[in-house]
């Protein structure tokens, strides 16, 4: 596990323009990036660039995930409504007396719910998202990322964290 204190700059235009370049002290460590049909990671660690398709799950180092999930990861995608059930993808959720819990299930071959993705959201205000974890589809945990620190961008009430561990 490697840990780096950095600055970042973010991009981000619906739904799959992604541009996360992360920096210490001007000396790139990781730059994440992706469009509607690709998308890359560098790492400084490993010295070389990754490269896939969206719909093609290639392997990235440990602990290095695709662009997509980073803005997942920082609650900037808007959460499907139409999940149910029936579909092979649904909406389940959990209610703790700090935080509300929703979980994004997938459909197994065999049938079974396996838990994909989950948000934490605060129900205190301004009720951000606290927690966000990915898991493989045996359910072993991927990435988790946690959000604190939320301030607001720019003049429409928008906020997003300024703490992001990951």
């Amino acid at each position: 596990r490697v840990s780096y204190q950095v600055d970042g700059t973010f991009f981000y235009l619906s739904p799959s323009f992604v541009r996360f370049d992360l920096k210490k002290l001007g000396d790139r460590k990781l730059l994440f990036g992706s469009n509607r049909g690709a998308f890359w990671v560098y790492t400084k660690e490993e010295g070389k660039y990754f490269c896939g398709r969206p719909d093609d799950p290639r392997e990235l180092p440990e602990g290095v995930p695709r662009p997509d999930q980073i803005a997942d990861a920082l609650g900037l995608t808007p959460v499907q409504e139409d999940l149910s059930w029936d579909s092979l993808e649904f909406v389940s959720q959990r209610v703790e007396s700090d935080h509300q819990e929703l979980m994004f299930l997938e459909r197994s071959p065999d049938g079974r719910a396996i838990v994909r993705k989950e948000y934490w959201l605060e129900r205190s205000l301004p009720r951000s998202v606290s927690r966000v974890v990915f898991r493989d589809p045996d359910g072993v945990m991927v990435m988790e990322a946690l959000l604190r620190d939320y301030s607001s961008v720019g003049d429409r009430g928008a906020i997003l964290p300024r703490d992001v561990t990951a």
